[in-house]
């Protein structure tokens, strides 16, 4: 059958439809009623054919599900995280832990390392001043006296500051100034360190100091002390204020190694190792 164009015009003259016309154009041939379905039939395949090519939105069940699903993947990723942080934190702890138990235990052996250093330090105190247990210091004589030869100038100035006998051997082994540097004029003379052969003799002109009390020469204050190492002098020196106290009131004292101070009032002898006990004593007596 030949298809043809079919152009329907209408005219709707003025009398009968009020003045208005309509032109119907078609695209669409004269055809029956089977050629219509077959044109519809092609119709839906193009379209179904184009629809198959464009994603349709998903229903609102499934967009739930995907986003539940996403959501229950960032959870468990989240748990994995949490997870690794927690064993990561145990392992944290179980370090702190362990240093916690090292520096404890290093405390512990650093406190007995101070303890044994403290026991060497004064064995090794306690060894200088027995080397030093012959020794004697004698404070007060100007400089250059001995004229180089002290053992001489000692052995015959000694005796005569502190009475003792004449021709007294005293036995010196060695003798000579500290080292310090030479004083310039108008400074303090350095000492005489003297080392006897026995140390009965060094007991002996200590003895011999102390009963004497004061001793003077050629306007200079003479002083005999026992050589000791700077840290037992340090302790000693803690009791020069009871000491200068005692040579005040006129009061017979003592000091003794290592740090003893012995003194003998109405006829007792106390022994202190403090100067705090000395000084509660003395202010005993003035009560």
């Amino acid at each position: 059958m030949k298809k043809k164009k079919l152009i329907l015009k209408t005219e709707n003259n003025s009398k009968q439809h009020g003045c208005q016309d309509l032109i119907w154009t078609k695209w669409e041939r004269m055809a029956t009623k089977n050629d219509i379905l077959a044109a519809l039939a092609l119709q839906l395949r193009l379209t179904a054919s184009w629809l198959s090519k464009v994603s349709p939105p998903l229903p609102l069940h499934l967009h739930w599900r995907t986003n539940l699903k996403k959501v229950a993947g960032d959870i468990e990723s989240l748990k994995e995280n949490v997870q690794n942080m927690g064993n990561r934190l145990s392992t944290a702890e179980d370090r702190i832990s362990t240093a916690e138990d090292r520096i404890q235990q290093l405390e512990s052996g650093m406190w007995d390392l101070g303890k044994k250093l403290e026991t060497a330090l004064m064995k090794v105190d306690d060894l200088e001043n027995r080397s030093r247990s012959n020794n004697i210091r004698i404070v007060g004589f100007p400089e250059n006296l001995e004229e180089g030869n002290s053992i001489t100038f000692l052995t015959k100035k000694i005796p005569e500051l502190l009475g003792l006998e004449s021709g007294l051997d005293l036995e010196i082994e060695r003798a000579h100034h500290t080292l310090a540097p030479h004083p310039a004029p108008g400074q303090r003379p350095r000492a005489f360190i003297i080392r006897f052969l026995k140390f009965q003799t060094k007991e002996l002109i200590l003895r011999a100091a102390r009963s004497k009390g004061t001793i003077r020469w050629k306007g200079n204050g003479i002083h005999f002390f026992p050589d000791l190492s700077r840290d037992l002098q340090s302790r000693w020196q803690r009791f020069a204020g009871v000491r200068q106290w005692l040579r005040e009131k006129g009061i017979r004292y003592g000091m003794f190694y290592p740090v003893v101070l012995k003194i003998t009032f109405n006829g007792a002898t106390t022994v202190f190792s403090t100067p705090e006990e000395a000084e509660a004593f003395l202010s005993s007596l003035d009560d």
